[in-house]
């Protein structure tokens, strides 16, 4: 299960009250009922001085609405795992979330070692959600991932030698509590691509020249 933190709110129900004066006696209240509940407030209908012989309305109230958060905290979400290899030839690794794709290497491609389970990607959509796109790298046989629109775009633009695959598992834009961020690597001589979450693994590839730091990828 993958824990995330989010706040739900519900519409206020309390009425705001219009009244009526004719002839200084108040007389039957106006109601209104919220309008918009989401995310913080609802704006009040606004009664305009109306003239209606010989009737005037005024009023009496008029603002925002607020209503009050009935949940603040985690919720869990189902996860799938997104597995690991590394190519002992080329010396880069590869990720998927397919079991189907990940147990057809381990049958079929020797040369792919088995690393495990490398993080786990969230199954559900949510708002908090991202898709992860995938590319392959047809120079050196290595996969690109990116959660941004505008590096896929570019990507699928500008980059011939990158075919697009497609959305390859669901992630997290930021931290919404608690995740924890996914760190991109360039590897400049296999022309690849690192992608860890592991403070051991990334206080060693932070040491080495080869590796160009490209940022956070996602949050998982």
């Amino acid at each position: 299960m993958h824990e995330i933190n989010v706040t739900y709110f519900e519409p206020s129900y309390d009425e705001a009250e219009f009244w009526t004066d004719y002839g200084g006696d108040f007389v039957e209240p106006l109601y209104f009922e919220p309008i918009y509940a989401e995310p913080l407030y609802v704006e009040a209908f606004y009664v305009e001085p109306l003239y209606v012989e010989p009737l005037y309305v005024e009023p009496l109230y008029f603002g925002p609405i607020y209503s009050e958060p009935v949940y603040t905290g985690p919720i869990l979400l189902q996860v799938s795992d997104v597995y690991r290899f590394f190519n002992t030839k080329e010396g880069y690794h590869f990720y998927t979330s397919s079991l189907a794709e990940r147990d057809a290497i381990i049958s079929d491609l020797p040369l792919y070692r088995y690393e495990g389970i490398a993080f786990s990607s969230p199954q559900q959509f949510s708002s908090e959600t991202v898709d992860v796109f995938r590319f392959f790298n047809k120079n050196s046989g290595a996969h690109l991932f990116t959660s941004s629109v505008v590096e896929r775009d570019y990507v699928m633009k500008n980059l011939s030698n990158y075919d697009y695959e497609g959305t390859a598992y669901k992630a997290f834009a930021e931290d919404y509590g608690p995740q924890n961020a996914v760190h991109r690597y360039y590897n400049k001589v296999s022309d690849s691509h690192l992608y860890t979450m592991d403070e051991a693994e990334r206080s060693v590839v932070v040491n080495n020249p080869q590796f160009q730091y490209d940022g956070i990828g996602f949050y998982l």
